[in-house]
């Protein structure tokens, strides 16, 4: 008896793709991708885009702007109020140990100028009146002469450029951001030598 030749089977034909499948698969994957650049991009700046006045690394020798922010309590407050009185303008937060640290001896210096004289304004970009009222409670801290803002935008924070907390920027009587302190002070002195260096840098001019 013959033997029946075994089939040939035909070799696979090889696999093809079609270009509109291959752009489909990838378009979510780009999507992804881009969705965490973004987001790490804003991570640590969870702040709203100002398009009136553009973020800058600093604003030493520039005119602040006409901010207008509220109280602890509620109230509004326009800076230009104060204009004629040399600023502290102070960026802080509870969560920054060296920011709360520093709070008595702003305090300190505060009560010192008077309503007259240097006005130290305290702003605070992150937290809620409620917030620091209750830390304020629970450390038995008694601050009336410190102006305390909030800036939920953070327009200031934006503005001035804050990359660390705490941080104080010194504004002139006619509104010009003349110096700034990078970390704590240390005590009133060192606060009183800032605002005699702006004398006499406005002496000089």
């Amino acid at each position: 008896m013959t033997e029946q030749p075994e089939p040939i089977t035909p070799p696979a034909a090889p696999l093809r793709f079609s270009p509109v499948l291959i752009v489909m698969a990838i378009l979510p994957v780009l999507g992804l991708i881009a969705a965490v650049g973004l987001l790490l991009s804003e991570r640590g700046s969870p702040v709203r885009e100002v398009t009136s006045r553009p973020a800058r690394a600093g604003a030493l020798d520039q005119p602040m702007p006409e901010f207008t922010l509220t109280t602890l309590d509620g109230q509004t407050v326009d800076l230009e109020d104060y204009r004629g009185r040399p600023i502290f303008m102070n960026f802080w937060g509870t969560w920054c140990p060296p920011c709360v640290a520093e709070l008595p001896e702003l305090q300190a210096f505060a009560a010192a100028q008077g309503e007259a004289g240097a006005l130290v304004i305290a702003s605070n970009n992150s937290e809620s009146a409620d917030r620091i009222y209750e830390y304020f409670e629970e450390n038995d801290l008694e601050l009336p002469d410190i102006l305390f803002v909030l800036d939920p935008e953070h327009v200031m924070y934006r503005w001035f450029g804050v990359f660390q907390m705490p941080t104080t920027y010194l504004i002139d009587e006619s509104g010009v951001v003349r110096d700034v302190k990078y970390g704590a002070f240390e005590d009133t002195d060192a606060l009183q030598a800032y605002l005699d260096k702006l004398a006499g840098s406005s002496d000089g001019a």
